[in-house]
């Protein structure tokens, strides 16, 4: 992953994001108990929300790349070619940045949000996403911990 540049979220935040996804990885900790520690490392600030939301944008999205790196290179790692980053999309159950934007009732016209990037820079639609996703591949990331593929399924 590379490095991104960092708008609202400060370099700390970002590390104490990493560490706390390298923990979660390498520990037993439930997918939900994961995003619920990422929330505590962001934090919403009522006086100053608007910053602080897009700031756990910034944090959630580098985190959901670091996880869905970790599921993609475990499941090369078990099924070989046979895995791909649609493989991994569909096994975590990932949906496109317009559910979102339906879903949470965005009133950004379609028309003005045709890039993921434009997608990133509305903070509710964004967030919801990332939650999803990390929550989702945090589910794989422990499937694929709890139950190798089979040799026979590797070649």
């Amino acid at each position: 992953m590379s490095d991104q540049k960092l708008y609202f979220a400060t370099q700390e935040q970002i590390d104490k994001l990493r560490a706390a996804a390298q923990d979660f990885i390498n520990g037993s900790q439930d997918p939900q108990d994961f995003l619920e520690d990422l929330k505590k490392v962001m934090p919403i600030d009522r006086v100053d929300q608007e910053t602080s939301l897009r700031s756990r944008v910034e944090g959630f999205f580098i985190v959901s790349d670091l996880l869905f790196e970790r599921a993609m290179d475990e499941g090369v790692a078990q099924l070989g070619e046979a895995w791909t980053r649609q493989s991994v999309i569909k096994a975590a159950q990932l949906r496109p940045f317009s559910y979102y934007h339906w879903k949470t009732g965005s009133r950004e016209p379609a028309d003005n949000v045709v890039s993921r990037k434009d997608y990133l820079n509305d903070p509710m639609t964004a967030i919801e996403k990332l939650y999803d996703d990390i929550a989702g591949l945090g589910k794989l990331i422990r499937e694929q911990k709890n139950n190798p593929a089979p040799e026979d399924a590797r070649q």
